[in-house]
């Protein structure tokens, strides 16, 4: 029969901590919103979870959709408290895109 091999005691290495932020803007973790994803047409009902307002591109959202229970992530300025609003917020942010283009 083989011999088991003898392990050396490893080092535990420190995992590096991050903070959460939990609260943004008005909202907090756990509050259920309602967004429009990019390249979709119809609100989702969402779940917050964390906040990303350093982010390269503009302050985010980790959000759960309930419906489909994905972990995604979506623009603070497309959250809302309703479904109509929420569409509204997407049709601004699509005619605001549509006018930066033009302009290039």
């Amino acid at each position: 029969m083989a011999r088991k091999k003898k392990t050396k005691a490893k080092a535990e290495k420190e995992k590096p901590s991050r903070q959460m932020v939990t609260e943004f803007g008005g909202w907090k973790s756990g509050d259920r919103c309602y967004t429009v994803f990019n390249g979709e047409s119809k609100p989702s009902l969402c779940d917050i979870i964390e906040f990303h307002p350093g982010d390269s591109t503009m302050p985010c959202a980790s959000v759960i959709e309930l419906s489909t229970s994905k972990y995604r992530v979506t623009a603070i300025e497309s959250i809302a408290d309703t479904a109509k609003e929420a569409k509204a917020l997407s049709q601004k942010r699509k005619d605001l895109s549509g006018s930066q283009k033009k302009k290039k």
